[in-house]
C-alpha cells in the first residue's frame, strides 16, 4: 500500500479503488466472453461495472464491451478539453 501512495502522490490522484474479489470475478467473466479485451481493459471495465462508475476511454473495445454491459462510457474526446496541461 505505501507503493500505491508513493504513486498516486506522484500522479496527484486523490484515491484509488481497491481491487476486490468480486471485481476479479467479473473481470475474468468478461475476459472470457470477449477475445478481444486484454486482462488490464477488464479489470477496467469490471471495476467500473461493479463500484457503478462511469468509464472514460477512447477505446472501441472497451466501449463495446462495457456499454454492452451497461457501464455509463465517456468519450476521452469530450472530456480532453477539460484536462488543463
Amino acid at each position: 500500500m505505501e507503493l500505491m501512495d508513493l504513486e498516486l502522490r506522484e500522479y496527484k490522484a486523490a484515491n484509488y479503488t481497491v481491487i476486490t474479489p468480486s471485481v476479479l470475478s467479473q473481470a475474468l467473466r468478461l475476459r472470457a466472453g470477449h477475445g478481444k479485451l486484454t486482462h488490464l481493459d477488464s479489470i477496467h471495465v469490471a471495476t467500473a461495472l461493479v463500484e457503478g462508475l462511469a468509464l472514460i476511454t477512447s477505446d472501441e473495445t472497451i466501449v463495446r464491451v462495457a456499454s454492452g454491459e451497461g457501464v455509463n462510457v465517456i468519450p476521452l474526446g469530450s472530456v480532453e478539453s477539460l484536462i488543463t496541461p
